[in-house]
C-alpha cells in the first residue's frame, strides 16, 4: 500500500484495507511517500527510497508483487468506494492465483 500521511484518501483506503487483511491474513507493507505513518498502520516503510514503491506517483496505490521475481504483477490505483475497492481487491487476487502466483 503506497500512500501518505497529508492524503485523506489514502486515510480512507487504509481505514478499509487494514481491517479486511488482517481478516484475510493477507500481509500488507505500507510504503509513505512523506516518511509518515499512514493511520492506522503506524509501520512503514519510506516510498522515497523503497526500489518498487518509489515509482508511484498516484496515491492511494495498492501494488501486487510477486515477492520471488520482486515485480508488480498487479496495481490499484484510487479508491473509489469502500465495497468497490474490496471487490477490486478480491478480483486481482483471483486473476493473480489463476496466473499462478499464489
Amino acid at each position: 500500500f503506497v500512500g501518505a500521511s497529508w492524503c485523506p484518501v489514502c486515510h480512507a483506503a487504509a481505514r478499509v484495507l487494514a481491517p479486511a487483511a488482517e481478516r484475510s491474513g493477507l500481509e500488507i507493507l505500507v510504503a509513505s511517500q512523506d516518511g509518515k505513518p499512514v493511520p492506522p498502520w503506524r509501520n512503514f516503510v519510506d516510498a522515497r527510497a523503497h526500489p518498487i514503491a518509489a515509482e508511484v506517483k498516484a496515491l492511494p496505490t495498492l501494488l501486487f508483487v510477486d515477492l520471488v521475481e520482486g515485480r508488480i504483477i498487479a496495481r490499484l490505483e484510487g479508491f473509489g468506494e469502500p465495497r468497490q475497492y474490496l471487490g477490486n481487491i478480491r478480483r486481482t487476487l483471483a486473476s493473480i492465483v489463476e496466473a499462478g502466483h499464489g
